[in-house]
């Protein structure tokens, strides 16, 4: 099993969205974090679950989609780097892989 570490970006974007649906709807934010942890867990039994995309910022990285939303990661070794999650609607992000920010 591989460690999965979340980017501030993607953090922060969790963060964020949970508290949104939080306010607006409280089972879809539970729904959000449920699906959010069963991604996280995927990911880390079977690291190229996702696919790899034209349009990513680097050939190393893959996308996988989580309902609504995207996952960006980088699988590297035994650890799994999310870069960002945005919403399916959402415009791709500019993403430089750094390992400096990440947390588990």
């Amino acid at each position: 099993m591989a460690k999965v570490l979340l980017s501030a970006r993607a953090r922060n974007y969790l963060l964020k969205e949970a508290k949104y649906l939080r306010d607006h709807d409280p089972a879809a934010a539970a729904a959000f974090v449920a699906r959010m942890r069963h991604a996280r867990q995927l990911l880390s039994d079977f690291p190229e679950l996702g696919s790899g995309k034209k349009g990513l910022p680097h050939s190393d990285m893959r996308c996988l989609v989580v309902g609504e939303y995207l996952m960006d990661y980088q699988a590297r070794f035994d650890e799994i780097w999310i870069l960002s999650i945005r919403h399916g609607r959402q415009l791709e992000v500019s993403i430089e892989p750094d390992t400096s920010d990440y947390d588990d």
